[in-house]
């Protein structure tokens, strides 16, 4: 974080107020989803730098996802419990 490209404003190409806005909402986001892939990583182990994070992330062609089937899904869920406004308890489906 202690980077000053990182984190600096550069002449944007927008004109209007509510650009601008939407361009500094749009950085903020992006860093702030950037250091929580690098905290992620550092709890898994992998100590990286946002940047270093950045350069291995764009290096990235192809991403699958994989889902589970419906019926694998449905039974890893187990039945929750909560607390109702008189104290008793109710079963969440």
């Amino acid at each position: 974080m202690k980077n000053p490209h990182l984190v600096s404003w550069r002449p944007l190409p927008h004109w209007t107020d509510q650009k601008i806005r939407v361009h500094a909402f749009y950085c903020v986001l992006a860093l702030l989803l950037s250091s929580l892939l690098r905290r992620t990583l550092a709890q898994k182990g992998i100590d990286l730098s946002i940047v270093k994070t950045l350069t291995t992330r764009s290096q990235v062609k192809e991403v699958a996802l994989i889902y589970p089937s419906a019926e694998s899904f449905l039974s890893s869920l187990t039945p929750r419990s909560s607390l109702s406004s008189n104290g008793s308890s109710k079963l969440l489906t």
